[in-house]
């Protein structure tokens, strides 16, 4: 088991779902 790897993982993932949030709320559809 790998824990720092796993905890890149989900910091790229965080990262990546907070800039689709912002992008989201910039542009509402």
């Amino acid at each position: 088991m790998a824990h720092q790897d796993i905890g890149l993982d989900l910091l790229k993932r965080v990262e990546t779902d907070l800039e689709t949030i912002a992008s989201v709320e910039q542009f509402p559809t």
